[in-house]
């Protein structure tokens, strides 16, 4: 069989039109092998190959090289999709060009698996019996209700002949694709269309494309068996559907049979607490491994050790067998009950818990599981970061926690590990890892297939960083920085910003082999959700990076970013000695200030003079990590003096690049140091108009590129629904970029976008976004409410438009006013965490205080990750029903 490519393109002059595609033919998906094409006429494009007679399903796309072969422009994803089961000598695929759509988030599987998924697909389209040339139209329509049905109709009595009640129906091929095949010698040489969706049997519910009539030209027809036209997208106009859902981290969970944590069996019941209360959508915190040190550090759930890894502490044990050892199996029990009716989470408890059940249940239940053919598909699906990940636990575990760099096995390369994972002498002990995350596994796909059946889309999370002792680090260090941390630059939830402790990722060494590392997490991912959130997008923007030597985000700056060098921060005219504007300096007159009656004693011991009238750092204790490492029983002042030298130590003008001698970077926030206010008032202002170049100007066109480079062909990876937190300090390329690729932004009242704003506008926000009322980073809506007397009165005078004081508490009714202007929003996800839809509940009020809803403190770097949710799923679903039918109304009244 022959199949003949056509596109129309209007290419440069030297440019070069390719396919590439999943069969040998096309490559398999290796671009340097992809078909070339041949220019024809008019724009007009053509390749030919040739296939054998067996059934091929074939995808591919068109990419474009310049005159040299470098690639410059290629369609937007693998949409071009042929199924050839039919015995055609000769084939035309005559295509269209695919960029990105004007809707491109519909083009996803959170749309056309969750959302408007179809159970009936065809496998093969109906072969006519009839013998002539075959047109087969293929049509991307995602949004195609599972009771309604899409059709074509046109200037053919084969298509109605424009009436929409003898209109062809189409059939539906999976994944938001349609084909409907007809009769070449049953239409006319110029073909006039259109496509609609019909909501109703009696034809009064239709939904037609927007635009003019399409119009396709029969040329050569009669040359081949059957003619595809393909790249076809319904045109949706300004349909908008709009959906609301529930934000809680996993470990967040209750219910009645857990073991002192949420599981996936609560998850499953939460699917069911969803449904019933009108919402489309759950979303939770990372869920990867996170076990090294097996305390209260390892809840950090964005410290993760694993970007594929599950985690075990989410194991269903009631899903499990019961141990055959009853003494053992009763003595669990009873540890679970007590860990189970606890307000938070005993994570290191849990963790022990659930981890000696699993070993018990591996040495009962292990051979039989290991000889099922899924466990060995899975292990042979996920070989390519099971085995790695098997031999990190194996060490992790022989190592008792300890750092990576004092491994014996450290620097091992890939086959030395795969050897360790094979060793015969290890096999059951790296079985057992093996073991628990096919277990994990298993679960976790079962909620997901019962969460679409349902209609209910399941949102991931990727974090934007790993640990630095995680397998990742571990197995291709090349791909990481260690000598620099990534964190955030202050903000006004962390005026020292943040330094997270994730290594720094090397983007140039990444994207030698096409962001390999970053699909692989995707694609990880996507065997679970169909949408997820992508953690600090800003990250693939720029980091903010700190030296491992340094604490405070303060002493961090922007990579990649522009630095300054010292002839521009003079131009500028700001006096500039390297000495003085980069070491820590402290004035004469602050020292009592900082450091009190032990003034002079830690001038003595832990200072050395610069000048006249500056102190700088000891050498002993001249980075933040030194200073922590004193023993505070043995420094005069103690803890208090230990505080005070670390603000010393953030207290320098300019960061020294690392990479780049002679550059500096504006110490973010020096506004508010010290040393600032010793500035004369012309140096305060040369400052200020330098750090707002520097950190809001002279970096955008950089950034821009950055992200762009780094996120389009990633986005293309993937067919999940991509949401971005993108929170903080927001440089103008930020927005840009997120309307070119139809990312959804985080959107939050209370944290506005725009400069001078007290609150955001929402009803003039994007419909491509997610609002919410609160993050995990942040007090829920009634602590919020309850600690800002100043911002709430300001609140319900200018939003509400009431007048008087504002109640000392957020009320259930202005709970439900302020829910309300969410879900009224454009935004096409609205997401609340649980505390806030609890809000509603007079009851749930008076039951939990408010303190206790607040998941995360990112000013403490150390902060324990313990939150509950108050009452079981199952409580919450049977008992609750006032505050179920309140966010039924909610949402049913908000058109969602």
């Amino acid at each position: 069989m022959e199949i003949v490519f056509s596109i129309n393109y209007r290419a440069e002059w030297g440019q070069r039109l390719c396919i590439s595609g999943s069969s040998v033919e096309l490559g398999n998906w290796d671009e340097a092998l992809a078909l070339e094409l041949t220019a024809t006429s008019d724009d007009r494009w053509e390749g030919r190959v040739t296939v054998d007679g067996r059934r091929k399903d074939i995808a591919y796309y068109y990419l474009v090289r310049d005159a040299e072969g470098r690639l410059v422009h290629k369609e937007w994803k693998r949409m071009h999709h042929l199924v050839l089961d039919h015995s055609y000598k000769r084939v035309l695929m005559d295509d269209r060009w695919i960029d990105r759509p004007k809707n491109a988030p519909f083009y996803s599987s959170a749309f056309y698996d969750v959302f408007f998924r179809h159970e009936e697909r065809m496998d093969r389209a109906p072969k006519s019996k009839k013998e002539g040339v075959k047109v087969v139209m293929q049509l991307y329509a995602p949004c195609v209700h599972p009771d309604d049905k899409i059709y074509m109709t046109g200037n053919a009595l084969a298509l109605g002949e424009w009436s929409v009640q003898d209109a062809r129906v189409m059939h539906h091929l999976g994944q938001g694709e349609w084909s409907v095949t007809l009769e070449k010698d049953e239409l006319p040489p110029t073909l006039e269309y259109k496509f609609f969706i019909r909501g109703r049997d009696d034809f009064s519910d239709i939904r037609w494309e927007e635009g003019a009539n399409r119009i396709y030209r029969f040329e050569s027809a009669e040359a081949y068996g059957a003619v595809y036209l393909a790249g076809l997208c319904f045109r949706e106009g300004d349909y908008m559907p709009r959906y609301a859902g529930t934000v809680i981290p996993l470990f967040g969970l209750r219910s009645e049979n857990d073991w002192g944590i949420g599981d996936f069996g609560a998850l499953h019941q939460m699917v069911d607490w969803a449904a019933a209360t009108r919402q489309h959508m759950l979303q939770l915190l990372p869920i990867n491994d996170t076990t090294y040190t097996r305390t209260i550090r390892d809840s950090y759930p964005y410290n993760i050790v694993s970007v594929m890894a599950l985690h075990p502490i989410y194991i269903h044990i009631d899903a499990l067998p019961r141990l055959k050892d009853e003494a053992l199996w009763n003595e669990l029990i009873r540890r679970a009950q007590e860990l189970s009716v606890r307000e938070q989470t005993d994570y290191p408890a849990v963790l022990a818990l659930k981890e000696e059940y699993l070993h018990a249940l591996y040495r009962q239940e292990g051979a039989a599981v290991m000889r099922k053919k899924a466990f060995r598909q899975f292990v042979s699906s996920s070989a390519d970061w099971l085995d790695s990940y098997v031999a990190y636990c194996y060490l992790r575990d022989k190592y008792d926690g300890l750092p990576l760099h004092l491994w014996q096995e450290y620097t091992w390369d890939r086959a030395q590990i795969e050897r360790l994972a094979a060793a015969p002498e290890l096999k059951s002990e790296m079985n057992y890892y093996r073991f628990v995350q096919f277990l994990l596994h298993e679960q976790l796909q079962a909620v997901t297939l019962y969460a679409e059946h349902k209609g209910i889309l399941l949102k991931g999370d990727i974090p934007i960083g790993v640990s630095s002792h995680s397998a990742e680090v571990w197995l291709e260090p090349a791909l990481f920085d260690t000598e620099h941390t990534a964190g955030a630059p202050p903000d006004q939830f962390a005026e020292e910003g943040q330094n997270w402790g994730f290594p720094i990722y090397r983007w140039d060494v990444m994207s030698r082999n096409g962001f390999a590392w970053w699909r692989k997490r995707f694609e990880g991912m996507a065997a679970y959700f169909k949408a997820f959130r992508i953690d600090h997008i800003l990250g693939f923007f720029r980091i903010w990076e700190v030296p491992t030597k340094q604490v405070s985000g303060l002493l961090g700056h922007f990579n990649p970013a522009l630095p300054l060098t010292e002839k521009e921060i003079k131009e500028y005219g700001f006096p500039f000695d390297r000495q003085f504007c980069t070491l820590p300096l402290i004035h004469t007159d602050d020292l009592q200030r900082v450091f009190g009656r032990y003034a002079g004693e830690v001038l003595v011991g832990y200072l050395r003079p610069f000048d006249a009238n500056y102190f700088t750092l000891d050498l002993k204790c001249f980075y933040q990590t030194d200073i922590l490492a004193l023993d505070p029983d043995s420094v005069p002042g103690g803890n208090d003096t230990i505080a005070g030298l670390m603000r010393v130590a953030t207290e320098v003008c300019f960061v020294i690049d690392p990479e780049k001698p002679g550059s500096f970077h504006p110490r973010i926030s020096f506004e508010r140091t010290l040393r600032y206010s010793h500035l004369n008032i012309e140096e305060k202002r040369v400052w200020q108009r330098m750090s707002e170049d520097y950190f809001y100007k002279r970096n955008d066109a950089l950034w821009k590129e950055t992200a762009l480079s780094h996120l389009i062909p990633l986005l293309s990876s993937t067919d999940m629904l991509v949401c971005a937190e993108d929170l903080g300090m927001i440089p103008p390329a930020v927005p840009e970029v997120m309307e070119q690729l139809q990312l959804l932004s985080l959107v939050l009242e209370r944290t506005p976008k725009n400069l001078g704003q007290d609150f955001a506008d929402m009803e003039r926000q994007p419909y491509c976004s997610v609002c919410t009322t609160s993050t995990h980073d942040m007090p829920p809506m009634r602590l919020w409410w309850q600690q800002n007397e100043a911002l709430r009165q300001r609140y319900y005078t200018q939003v509400l438009g009431e007048e008087g004081s504002a109640p000392e508490v957020c009320t259930p009714d202005l709970a439900r006013r302020i829910l309300m202007r969410h879900l009224k929003a454009a935004s096409m996800l609205a997401i609340f965490p649980l505390s806030d839809w609890m809000a509603l509940s007079v009851d749930l009020q008076r039951m939990v205080p408010p303190e206790s809803e607040q998941i995360n403190h990112p000013e403490d770097s150390h902060h324990y990750w313990c939150y509950r949710m108050p009452m079981t799923v199952e409580a919450l679903t049977a008992d609750c029903k006032e505050l179920n039918e309140a966010i039924s109304a909610l949402i049913r009244a908000s058109g969602r």
